[in-house]
């Protein structure tokens, strides 16, 4: 059977396109791919269509507000996108269009449902959302990431990145994902100023929401937390060694 995953983190669709552009999104470029069936944003993020409850132009045209259900954890969530020009400029024009385009794929793919009710597509394709990875479909969604950091706060070499990962995963491969993205932040999370602070709260925010989601026992959060101080602890044992020895 072909493993349905996460209907709201696919790759980035390839046929059946019928619109592609870039929208501007807090502090986020997003090379937007629209389908029959979705509106894929980044690797992170796509909207199935029929998960949409509202799509309005606001701010007199300047945003383009998509309200929708995230039935993984059954919540409405908002997103509100916007286009520029060459000149870093609301593009209200080129917006509207792309309004135009998602707005009636978006009617095309909604089924009436009955008010305050979920729609047939929506409940069809959680009905189908399994672990990522091997298909378990005893599975929730992971809100982990990676902190990259290089550099000192207002430096001109500053580089400060929490990159958002987000799969939807069986407790098995949640454990490996929230292992990799702290030993991810112990390699490139602690160089510089902040970095030295934010990287351990980083490793260790994973780690609880490993714990509180997944229920795992104490003991597999504190070695998920200690695979993001890796780096650190190493330097620390090596400068100890250096002292002691001189």
């Amino acid at each position: 059977m072909e493993l349905q995953g996460n209907p709201y983190r696919i790759a980035k669709p390839t046929e059946g396109i019928l619109w592609s552009g870039t929208f501007w999104g807090n502090k986020v470029t997003y090379r937007a791919v629209l389908t029959s069936q979705y509106l894929w944003l980044w690797k992170e993020l796509t909207i199935p269509l029929v998960s949409i409850k509202k799509i309005i132009l606001t701010e007199n045209g300047r945003l383009m507000r998509i309200i929708f259900h995230q039935g993984l954890i059954h919540r409405d969530l908002a997103l509100e996108l916007c286009m520029v020009d060459f000149f870093s400029r609301r593009d209200h024009r080129r917006l509207a269009e792309a309004w135009a385009v998602i707005h009636k794929a978006w009617l095309a793919a909604l089924v009436p449902a009955p008010e305050n009710s979920m729609p047939e597509g929506l409940k069809t394709l959680l009905s189908q959302a399994s672990c990522e990875v091997c298909g378990n479909p005893n599975a929730a969604l992971l809100e982990s990431g990676y902190h990259i950091s290089f550099g000192i706060l207002f430096s001109p070499i500053e580089v400060a990145k929490w990159v958002p990962v987000r799969p939807y995963v069986c407790t098995r491969h949640a454990i490996a994902a929230t292992c990799r993205n702290n030993l991810v932040t112990s390699l490139t999370g602690y160089f510089g100023i902040p970095a030295i602070f934010t990287g351990p709260y980083h490793v260790w925010r994973n780690a609880m929401r490993l714990k509180q989601v997944f229920l795992v026992s104490p003991a597999v959060a504190l070695f998920a937390g200690i695979c993001g101080m890796l780096l650190p602890l190493t330097v620390i044992v090596l400068l100890y060694h250096w002292f002691a020895t001189r």
